[in-house]
């Protein structure tokens, strides 16, 4: 683990993700807070928000793997990084409920670019042997925030109200920006062809090669089911999605 975290390039994208993801669970606990109980939410409009939250992930995220996989990597994680700075600032100034609808569904959206992207630049950084506990390191930084990031907002909300996670996770953002901007990827081999036909091609190859592969095709189905319904599918599909599809390439083991 040291010898991992001792990379410069790996740590700095696991604290971007690290401190992107606590801001992240901050402002979900600040949301369902508003909503719920500033905003006295009937409980179908507060299942609306996560309709809205994971509604980007199902629709969009196998795609988002197929163009990452297609864009710079570097360039996709800090483009996703500042498109949620403006939005996560935006909840604070949301009026009414369609808003906030509205933000966490292009926040969703956005945040399905950047996984796909941090899990793609691992086999690019560490060695074969190395990507089992850099995969782990990364899921659990997910994972500890789950647990700490709602308790602090309990008491940020109590102390500066709702807005203030908003900003905190604005500011989460920056800063993965910020340390993203300050590492070297290496250049992936492109090939891929460029038109609408080739994108749909590789998205349909990634679903042969999951349907192909009785263990992952469980995975995948039985994923969302004993977890989160919209924490864990958010953050979870595309990347997963993303490694498999990799992994039929022969680029990363899964």
């Amino acid at each position: 683990m040291k010898q991992i975290l001792g990379h410069r390039t790996f740590l700095k994208l696991w604290l971007a993700l690290l401190v992107s993801s606590f801001g992240d669970w901050l402002a979900i606990v600040a949301l369902f807070s508003l909503v719920a109980f500033g905003l006295r939410a009937t409980p179908p409009q507060v299942s609306s928000m996560m309709i809205a939250f994971v509604l980007p992930a199902a629709v969009a995220g196998p795609l988002a793997g197929v163009f990452v996989d297609r864009w710079d990597l570097k360039r996709t994680m800090i483009g996703s990084d500042l498109v949620r700075v403006v939005i996560a600032a935006l909840l604070a100034w949301a009026p009414a409920l369609p808003h906030l609808y509205g933000l966490l569904f292009l926040l969703s959206l956005a945040s399905c670019f950047f996984l796909p992207a941090q899990q793609a630049c691992l086999p690019l950084l560490l060695p074969k042997e190395s990507l089992l506990l850099a995969n782990s390191l990364t899921t659990q930084a997910v994972q500890v925030n789950r647990v700490l990031a709602p308790a602090a907002a309990g008491f940020v909300v109590a102390w500066a109200g709702e807005k203030a996670c908003f900003y905190i996770d604005s500011a989460t953002f920056l800063f993965s920006a910020a340390m993203l901007s300050g590492i070297a990827i290496p250049a992936r081999a492109s090939g891929q062809g460029r038109g609408l036909g080739a994108v749909w091609s590789q998205l349909l190859e990634g679903w042969k090669f999951i349907a192909g592969h009785r263990a992952i095709s469980f995975v995948m189905m039985a994923w969302p089911g004993p977890s989160s319904p919209w924490g864990r599918s958010m953050r979870c599909f595309p990347s997963t999605f993303a490694m498999c599809w990799a992994a039929s390439r022969g680029s990363l083991a899964c």
